[in-house]
């Protein structure tokens, strides 16, 4: 016998044998991967940074030289801060402002007065995500 019909009767047995086996197509819950990958681009990164810095100076109100810039507009339900004039690049450039702007765009459930923090950066991982694709899908 050659070793061409020994390699050929060894792996036709093993593909005859793996048939029996159930394939069970893996279920991948990719915003769990997302997290313990860590797999943020650069502007992911800074949006993630604006968005955890907005939500402690809203809800823990810590620092409270901090919280006075976060002012809700006129309608609670939508969670919107009202934007601060400015006259100067360098305050537009600031975290403050910058986060401002970030929590604006956040989802209304991101932006749920109820959520604890570990909650919030799973809703903020589902809006980085949405996010990613959107941008996939338009560029």
């Amino acid at each position: 016998m050659s070793s061409s019909s020994k390699w050929f009767k060894l792996h036709t047995g093993e593909a005859y044998r793996s048939t029996d086996w159930k394939y069970q197509k893996p279920s991948l819950d990719y915003l769990q991967l997302h997290e313990k990958c860590n797999l943020l681009t650069i502007k992911e990164r800074i949006y993630y940074f604006y968005a955890i810095f907005a939500y402690r100076s809203i809800r823990l109100n810590s620092i409270p030289e901090l919280t006075v810039n976060f002012k809700f507009g006129h309608s609670q339900r939508n969670q919107t801060v009202i934007i601060p004039s400015h006259n100067t690049t360098f305050f537009k450039k600031s975290p403050i402002f910058q986060s401002i702007l970030v929590w604006n765009k956040l989802s209304s459930a991101a932006k749920d007065p109820e959520l604890s923090l570990p909650k919030f950066t799973k809703a903020i991982n589902a809006w980085l995500i949405n996010l990613r694709l959107t941008d996939f899908v338009l560029t």
